[in-house]
């Protein structure tokens, strides 16, 4: 199931390429809200055009600079700089998983790459990379992603996705703490 949601999630911070209403993702989102007991924003309906526009203002291209880019290695380098510091930390932990990155649309330090990557450490149970890989790299860089997106006051859609990722990792964070301490 914790496969499924960072799949899910992944996807929300995925360039929009279908209708986020018709494909059900805005459906998902507010259920997936409501069983996590997140307060959703008001209305995560958003258009196919809006969403496509409000992805590229948030973390594409906007005047003034891009508010939340999603990138780790503009917050993991002192520089701010794509493709640096936090793309090659990213690149390592897949490699240790066995994983060659992606030439996708995206870097590998790409929000919607790392989120697909946790879902597969999810899947093959491998919990000491998931843990190595959350505490050492995603949770450096995702708390000042998240507030550097909710400052630009993004549509309810990604605003809730993005509570919603902070609220699943710092739950796999707890699961992982607890299963330590049980197993001991």
């Amino acid at each position: 199931m914790h496969s499924k949601i960072s799949y899910f999630l992944s996807r929300i911070f995925s360039y929009p390429e279908q209708d986020p209403v018709r494909a059900g993702l805005t459906q998902a989102l507010a259920g997936l809200a409501a069983d996590m007991d997140l307060d959703a924003a008001p209305s995560t309906d958003i258009t196919w055009d809006l969403a496509r526009v409000e992805y590229t203002r948030l973390f594409v291209n906007a005047v003034g600079g891009v508010p939340a880019p999603p990138y780790a290695s503009v917050y993991r380098s002192g520089a701010r700089i794509l493709m640096q510091q936090g793309l090659d930390e990213a690149i390592g932990y897949y490699r240790q998983a066995g994983v060659e990155p992606d030439s996708g649309p995206e870097p590998a330090d790409h929000i919607s790459v790392e989120l697909a990557f946790v879902a597969r450490l999810l899947e093959t149970g491998n919990r000491k990379l998931l843990k190595d890989f959350l505490r050492d790299h995603l949770l450096k860089w995702y708390p000042v992603f998240f507030e550097r997106l909710l400052a630009a006051q993004p549509h309810p859609y990604y605003e809730t996705a993005a509570r919603l990722t902070r609220l699943f990792l710092q739950n796999l964070c707890q699961e992982d703490s607890y299963e330590q301490t049980t197993v001991s």
